[in-house]
């Protein structure tokens, strides 16, 4: 039997510049989109973001696995724990998952971020790597 445990509130989003650097943090619920209003098409944000929380296993009984499950994301993204990379998905506005049980084993309070892009295809972007 599995539980889901919901991660829908208490995250924080920032869009990054294409030199890497971030605009402020700012705290929002999901499911939230990093596009600005934009009725013509022509103002259409292309790039790079991340939402970050805090995140900790939760109690499970023996062989139980932690599993993010995302609903949707840009057309790549990378799950990060603790700033290390626990999987990514590439293929834009669909499901994925992502096994998280080693990273969360110790029981403490981790850092959860999920890096999306939906730019233009670049070489050795996340993109590129299968």
């Amino acid at each position: 039997m599995s539980e889901r445990f919901p991660l829908m509130r208490d995250w924080e989003f920032r869009r990054l510049s294409e030199s890497g650097a971030g605009e402020e943090w700012q705290r929002i619920d999901l499911p939230h989109t990093p596009f600005s209003p934009d009725l013509d098409g022509r103002d259409h944000w292309l790039g790079e973001c991340e939402y970050r929380r805090a995140a900790r296993a939760q109690p499970a009984g023996a062989g139980a696995r932690q599993v993010l499950h995302v609903g949707a994301a840009m057309h790549s993204a990378r799950v990060l724990v603790d700033g290390v990379e626990a999987g990514r998905h590439s293929g834009g506005y669909l499901p994925f998952e992502v096994d998280l049980t080693e990273a969360l084993a110790n029981g403490g309070e981790h850092e959860l971020v999920l890096a999306l892009d939906n730019g233009p295809l670049r070489q050795n972007s996340v993109k590129d790597i299968g």
